[in-house]
């Protein structure tokens, strides 16, 4: 399923048309569903902010920092800032107790947690009480400059070629990223190829990493794949061996990147043939409405705040469960993502402007039960 504008009342239409048939999960939709109203004299259409009725039902984990990373904006009821909703339990001491082997294992390398993330003894785990095993949540694994990190590496080195992007429909295979491409027009002065690079990168929607996924058959074809990069292998795989899961081979990934009126509608992801090891996903930038479904769609959802630097691991009965992005929340960058903050090198401060009303989130499974035909390559970024 691929993120969907949000201001095209159509995908509504079929509801308002057809009230009965709605789903359940249709019906969750709707209710975080983003509406705009006008303002000002040229009538510009903004967003509406969540009201109280709708944070009370949102699941919102605990942070371990100080960081407020939802919007003043978006947050109109003080309560939902202390409230721990009834479902949530902290598992942390009790996932980390059985991971010591392969905390040891890791720990013997500490560039992974100088560059890529927090150690584990770091995270805070948490799990879902009507959820029977292999659905984690997890904070701090994360600090700013791993967030920067990984924004970079799918900006500028995992959407172009041989990776797909949905923009190779129109412009063949991009040997070189939009992203790098607009960084260096800006570079030059060139503020005409600039405007055109920009508005290209926000056209720019996914990239697939690993086994290439083919969207109108909804397979994945062993012959076609590029080599897994060696970094988002071995973090997702220390996450997945954490989470209990061992072996795990990070083998395709997808890429979304939204902007703050795009959606995802429900769906489930089930190509691949290792349906009993779990998605591991990493979001970065805006925080988002995430609705974690069940086994058809007329199971009510669980409403989740996702912020930057959060983890899913999504397992056991979960992997099978339908699950989208109900709605982007704007302005709700944390504080160290605003450009205010930048470094004062124009990559970064492009990087903060960019990420300051989008998510990027990065979904990584395995596809076969053997080996395959794929290997993870080296470091390029």
């Amino acid at each position: 399923c691929l993120p969907r504008n949000m201001t095209d009342e159509s995908l509504y239409k079929e509801e308002n048309e057809n009230p009965q048939k709605t789903t359940a999960y249709r019906r969750m939709e709707r209710v975080f569903k983003t509406e705009f109203r006008p303002r000002g004299k040229n009538k510009r259409l903004v967003k509406i902010p969540l009201n109280k009725e709708q944070l009370d039902q949102l699941i919102r984990f605990p942070c371990s920092h100080d960081s407020e990373t939802i919007s003043r904006d978006e947050m109109t009821a003080s309560s939902f800032e202390s409230r721990q909703h009834h479902d949530i339990v902290d598992v942390t001491d009790q996932v980390l107790q059985h991971a010591t082997q392969f905390l040891q294992f890791f720990s013997n390398n500490e560039s992974i947690y100088a560059n890529y993330m927090n150690h584990p003894s770091q995270w805070k785990i948490y799990a879902l009480k009507s959820i029977h095993g292999g659905f984690y949540f997890i904070k701090n694994v994360f600090e700013p400059h791993h967030e920067f990190y990984w924004t970079q590496r799918c900006l500028k080195d995992y959407a172009k070629a041989p990776n797909k992007t949905n923009m190779d429909l129109h412009l063949g295979p991009q040997r070189e990223s939009t992203w790098n491409l607009y960084h260096d027009a800006i570079t030059r002065g060139d503020q005409s190829h600039a405007k055109k690079l920009h508005k290209q990168l926000t056209k720019t929607t996914w990239c697939t990493l690993g086994y290439q996924y083919e969207w109108t058959s909804r397979k994945y074809i062993r012959t076609r794949h590029a080599q897994f990069p060696l970094d988002a292998s071995q973090m997702c795989t220390i996450i997945a061996n954490v989470a209990g899961v061992h072996p795990y081979t990070p083998e395709a990934a997808i890429v979304n990147f939204y902007h703050e009126n795009m959606r995802m509608g429900g769906h489930k992801d089930e190509s691949e043939e290792t349906m009993e090891k779990p998605i591991v996903s990493v979001s970065f930038g805006s925080s988002a409405i995430y609705l974690l479904g069940g086994d058809t769609r007329d199971e009510i959802p669980r409403p989740i705040l996702i912020e930057s630097g959060d983890v899913m691991v999504l397992g056991g009965e979960a992997r099978m469960w339908y699950h989208g992005i109900a709605r982007v929340l704007e302005n709700s960058c944390p504080e160290y993502w605003k450009p205010k903050h930048h470094t004062g090198e124009m990559e970064h401060i492009a990087t903060l402007f960019y990420c300051e009303n989008r998510r990027i989130n990065m979904n990584v499974r395995q596809v076969y039960d053997d080996d395959g035909d794929i290997s993870c390559g080296k470091v390029d970024g």
